[in-house]
């Protein structure tokens, strides 16, 4: 009688992050010389309302940038692993490649506001691993909406 070994969950997170990091580098691989930007967006790619940050992707892909816009699922997006939306622009679930951007040196990061998620402490982050960090100040929040 054979006995199986269970495996530890730390095992299986270790093991899943090498083929998501796996996956990514063959998507630069297969996109050689082209700079990668990474949209790690709290918006939805397929929202019916074309935001900011997806237009921004699809223009940088067509201008030779490989984009990868992690999304989150929230409301109008369902993506399990990777979608391919046009040349060098893909969808990525942000839930299973989020931390693979976490260390990744020279790629760029658009950030938008507004946001809660990106304080101090995750730009000196991203800039101590060598990433360039775009911050777009989007909408200002206007006083005289905040005080009624």
């Amino acid at each position: 009688m054979r006995i199986i070994q269970r495996i530890p969950l730390a095992a299986w997170s270790f093991l899943l992050h090498e083929v998501w990091r796996k996956n990514i580098a063959n998507l630069i691989k297969d996109n050689p010389g082209s700079p990668v930007v990474v949209f790690p967006s709290h918006v939805d790619w397929h929202i019916p309302i074309f935001q900011r940050p997806a237009q921004l992707a699809l223009s940088m892909s067509k201008a030779g940038a490989l984009c990868l816009y992690l999304t989150s699922n929230r409301s109008h997006d369902a993506v399990r692993d990777i979608e391919h939306v046009s040349d060098r622009c893909f969808l990525l679930n942000s839930s299973r490649y989020g931390r693979t951007f976490s260390s990744m040196a020279g790629v760029w990061m658009y950030v938008c506001s507004p946001t809660l998620v990106y304080n101090a402490s995750w730009f000196r982050a991203r800039l101590a691993t060598g990433q360039h960090v775009v911050y777009d100040y989007i909408d200002e929040i206007h006083e005289d909406i905040v005080s009624r």
